[in-house]
């Protein structure tokens, strides 16, 4: 089938630089602000002081998960200000504990400036994919699709989020996104500055994130493509298939020596994960089985970290490649220990529509549905229909099947991988999203899809105005939006503790009342100039008093459980529970529990956790950002809703 002649387009010619200005400057202002008044997040209290103390001592012990490259990236701020760092009475230090020593690391630092800039070296990485995607769109479907792109990646709730936090989440989608149009652009011109820099991005992906084993399926089926169908326009034709075969094996071959060297190059070309004179005694974080002692030194850490959850030998391919890099010293130490660890961390506690556990296969799938703007989604579903109907035909084969192919197999990846923990684990695919999104453009050409297209975007444009600052919190309006999507997801797809400065905020014009505070977060509360009472935070902070009258505020999280089983319902569920926890309020009642004995300390906590239970299905007085929710309590409340 012929595609019809293009029209008039999307917009004019002379007014599509001037709005693809604006795009970007829109979703600069909109990151810049959401970073200027988000709070320390979780993951930021890591991978910002690990990347900090490896810029200055080389030592790599904290944030052994993922390799280095992103959180070097971001901390490169923090070598042009003096800056505090850990020693051996550092909580967290010596064990590897990376976030005792995060905590730490921002005590002794002011966090603010380090946190601003180096969340603004993030921006610059969401800035650089915008313009990637763009190209990318521009590059398949035209000019107009660019800029279609452009605007649905610029309003993306996801990558606006994510894009001015120093984690790994946004790098992994720039390093996946840029190595799929790199490898692209290569098959379409073969060249040595292309040939390097394809491989550039492919080894920048492999020190990024250690899900970059996603993207190999997508530039075999580039590989394929380019050997089977090479381009008729291309710059450069190889002649047969047999050649065409042997430079994609050749590249591919460079593209792991290349990687193989960056993993070196990014932890100091040395095998050993610390430095300095108390290296032996340290060891690196690993979680501990139930009645076993922690480890006392790296050795030791290493056996526990590659046995599975019964004390036996860890099995796989994982752990077998570990043990034989381990044994070779063939990559870096600490490398090869994220894998294990990541390994011995999985499956994670994660919470699905109202159930604690992990590994739903509808977990990812329901969450790209709801955190997905529904605009976006009508957008790509436009686009890739324009495309079957020859619309949209793409010019460049291998792209397209590169981007079609890499959703696919990350979309499984993320499926299979039972890491329940949050939708920024798909953020990779918000860019092939977009680019699917700006083939709709094809349907310009005619008034009515003008107009469907154009009300797609100011639905998109008005969705993410007023979801803002709370992007990280976003839900679409299937889900119920913020106000009811924690009820579906939780973790960081609602609270990663952002919330705190603006608690504070609406304490200061609200008679700056003492707060009753659960709060899932790392930050402290007096940093922010709030005066707490600890009512069951995560980490404790502030005094612990009985229940009073007064102001409560509790996270989503913390209402919901995540990590605190005595607020979840199946707690109270449980035979015996609620009589066992009538026996022992009585007792305290007639101080019979002594202050600081095991039975004193149980029943606080299960008190705590009745209180976050019965508030969790009570409807707050304030809502504070998305994910800290206001209660006034009376007494008579506390009565009903500590009762048995």
């Amino acid at each position: 089938m012929r595609a019809p002649e293009a029209g008039p387009g999307l917009l004019p010619p002379a007014a599509r630089l001037p709005v693809a200005a604006a795009l970007f400057a829109l979703a600069a202002a909109l990151a810049v602000s959401a970073l200027l008044g988000d709070s320390l997040t979780f993951d930021e209290a890591i991978h910002l002081p690990a990347g900090a103390i490896q810029w200055r001592t080389g030592d790599v012990r904290l944030a052994p998960d993922h390799p280095p490259l992103a959180r070097l990236w971001a901390a490169l701020p923090s070598l042009l200000a003096p800056v505090r760092l850990p020693d051996e009475s550092t909580p967290g230090w010596s064990s590897g504990e990376f976030l005792l020593a995060g905590r730490d690391f921002f005590a002794r630092n002011a966090p603010e400036p380090l946190l601003t800039r180096s969340r603004l070296m993030v921006v610059a990485l969401l800035l650089l994919l915008l313009g990637l995607v763009a190209h990318a769109a521009r590059r398949l479907f035209g000019p107009d699709a660019g800029l279609l792109a452009l605007a649905v990646a610029a309003l993306s709730p996801a990558l606006l989020a994510h894009g001015h936090l120093v984690t790994t989440d946004l790098p992994a989608a720039l390093a996946s996104f840029g190595t799929l149009v790199a490898f692209a652009a290569l098959a379409r011109r073969p060249s040595a500055a292309r040939l390097a820099g394809a491989a550039a991005a492919f080894g920048a992906l492999v020190v990024t994130k250690d899900s970059w084993p996603a993207i190999l399926p997508a530039l075999g089926v580039m590989g394929a493509v380019a050997v089977l169908c090479p381009a008729p326009d291309a710059a450069v034709r190889l002649p047969g298939r047999p050649a065409r075969l042997a430079a994609a094996l050749g590249t591919a071959a460079l593209s792991a020596l290349v990687a193989w060297g960056a993993l070196w190059a990014c932890y100091g070309f040395r095998y050993e994960t610390f430095r300095g004179s108390a290296a032996g005694r340290a060891r690196m974080h690993v979680p501990v089985r139930p009645g076993i002692a922690p480890p006392a030194d790296q050795e030791a850490a290493w056996e526990e970290v590659l046995k599975d959850a019964n004390g036996a030998p860890a099995t796989g391919a994982a752990a077998g490649f570990v043990r034989w890099g381990r044994a070779r010293r063939a990559f870096p130490e600490a490398w090869l220990y994220g894998i294990a660890l990541i390994g011995k961390m999985s499956p994670r506690i994660a919470y699905f529509r109202g159930v604690m556990g992990s590994g739903w296969p509808a977990y990812f799938p329901v969450a790209f549905l709801v955190k997905t703007p529904l605009p976006a989604l009508a957008l790509a579903a436009l686009g890739l229909a324009g495309a079957a109907a020859g619309r949209a035909r793409p010019r460049d084969a291998v792209l397209a099947a590169g981007l079609g192919a890499f959703f696919v197999s990350y979309a499984l990846s993320a499926v299979l991988s039972g890491m329940n923990i949050g939708h920024r684990h798909l953020l990779p695919l918000e860019p092939v999203l977009a680019v699917a999104a700006g083939a709709a453009a094809a349907w310009t050409a005619s008034r009515a899809g003008k107009v469907l297209v154009g009300a797609a975007l100011l639905w998109l444009l008005g969705a993410v105005v007023l979801a803002h600052p709370g992007e990280l919190g976003y839900f679409n309006e299937a889900a119920g939006g913020f106000r009811n999507g924690w009820r579906i997801l939780a973790d960081s797809n609602v609270d990663w503790g952002q919330d705190l400065g603006r608690l504070a905020h609406w304490a200061r014009s609200h008679g700056d009342p003492e707060i009753h505070l659960a709060y899932f977060g790392v930050a402290d509360p007096s940093s922010a100039g709030l005066k707490v009472v600890d009512a069951g935070s995560l980490y404790a902070f502030g005094p612990r008093r009985e229940p009073a009258a007064g102001v409560y505020a509790a996270s989503v999280n913390q209402l919901l459980g995540l990590f605190t089983p005595q607020a979840r319902d199946e707690f109270w569920e449980r035979p015996g529970t609620r009589a066992w926890y009538a026996e022992r309020r009585a007792a305290a009642r007639r101080d019979a529990l002594p202050e600081g004995s095991p039975a004193r300390e149980a029943w606080e906590s299960a008190e705590r956790g009745r209180l976050l239970n019965g508030l969790k299905s009570r409807e707050p007085d304030a809502l504070v950002g998305t994910s800290i929710r206001v209660y006034r309590l009376t007494e008579e409340d506390l009565e009903v809703l500590l009762g048995p």
